[in-house]
Order: structure tokens, then C-alpha cells, then sequence
């Protein structure tokens, strides 16, 4: 274990089941409010899922189907996110989302 781990039931119980999955634990598990909204903040992208909008909405929709289109798309892509966090949960590894992208595509795609 690395020395910047918080030790809990939680987190014992998490580096047992990555030994019994051949797995040792690295990863940093103490991250502060201001990290987690940074690395959530550079995933989402949201500059540049605005700014890509703009050619096709502002002709076709407005600025209305512009904050529309967003939201809209925003909620439904938490949804895959959600389900993916669960799936890749039950494997705790640092490329279990991974696993499961390339598990659960079509096999033309992965």
C-alpha cells in the first residue's frame, strides 16, 4: 500500500479483492473537493461540447435548441456513465472501464 492512503474497512476490503485478482494496489485514493471537480471538469469537456454545437444548432435550432440539445444529450450520456461506474465497479481495477467498453461493443467496433 502507498503511504497517502486513507485506511478503512472499505479500502482493506478493496486491496484484498485486487490481491485475489492478481492486483496490486497503487492508485491514489485521497484526493481533496478542488481535485475531483478538476479531473471531473477536464472529462466532461464542456467547452468543447458547447463550442462544437454552435455550427449545427445556431442555424437549424437557436440558441434554444442549442441549451436543449445539450442538457438533453448531457442527461442521457450520465446515464451510460452511470452504468459503466457500476460495471466497472464490480471489478476494481484502474482499466475496468475499459474492460467493459471493449466487453460490451459490438465486436465490428472493438
Amino acid at each position: 500500500m502507498t503511504s497517502n492512503m486513507i485506511e478503512t474497512p472499505e479500502t482493506r476490503r478493496d486491496d484484498a479483492r485486487l490481491e485475489d485478482l492478481g492486483y496490486r494496489p497503487e492508485l491514489k485514493r485521497a484526493f481533496s473537493a478542488w481535485e475531483t471537480f478538476g479531473v471531473a471538469f477536464s472529462i466532461m469537456g464542456v467547452v468543447p461540447s458547447i463550442a462544437s454545437t454552435i455550427f449545427y444548432n445556431l442555424p437549424y435550432g437557436g440558441p434554444v435548441g442549442m441549451i436543449w440539445g445539450w442538457l438533453i444529450s448531457s442527461i442521457l450520456i450520465m446515464f451510460v456513465g452511470l452504468a459503466m461506474g457500476e460495471l466497472a465497479s464490480s471489478m476494481p481495477t484502474s482499466g475496468g472501464l475499459y474492460f467493459w467498453t471493449h466487453r460490451l461493443s459490438p465486436p465490428k467496433v472493438s
